[in-house]
C-alpha cells in the first residue's frame, strides 16, 4: 500500500475496495484487493460509523468529544493512530473531492 500523509485536516472515506458488515456494534471487513480482514470494536467501530461519508480527523474528534469523555488532545492523538493504521492497510483513503455545482 502507498502510504498517505494524514493531518487533522485531511478528509478521509472508506475504501471503495472493501466488504463489511456490522454485527453487534463490531465491524468486520474484508479487502477485497489484498484477501485480508479486519475487525474492528468499540472507538474503531464508530470512527468506521463516522466515515460512512468524507470526513476530517478534527471532525471525527468532534463527533467522539461529544459522545465520549475525553479530551481533545487524546482524542486527537488515539484517532490520528487508528487512522494512519486503517490506512497504512488501505481501510481508508483520501476523500475524492466533489465536483460543486457553480453558479453563473
Amino acid at each position: 500500500m502507498p502510504s498517505i500523509d494524514i493531518d487533522l485536516q485531511t478528509a478521509l472515506a472508506r475504501s471503495e475496495q472493501l466488504l463489511y458488515s456490522e454485527v453487534d456494534g463490531d465491524v468486520t471487513m474484508m479487502s477485497v484487493e489484498n484477501g485480508k480482514y479486519y475487525s474492528l470494536r468499540d472507538v474503531g467501530a464508530r470512527i468506521w460509523a463516522l466515515l460512512e461519508r468524507p470526513m476530517s480527523p478534527e471532525q471525527i474528534c468532534d463527533q467522539l468529544m461529544a459522545e465520549y469523555r475525553i479530551d481533545r488532545e487524546r482524542c486527537e492523538a488515539d484517532v490520528m493512530r487508528v487512522l494512519r493504521q486503517m490506512a497504512s492497510e488501505g481501510v481508508v483513503e483520501p476523500a475524492v473531492p466533489q465536483p460543486r455545482d457553480v453558479e453563473e
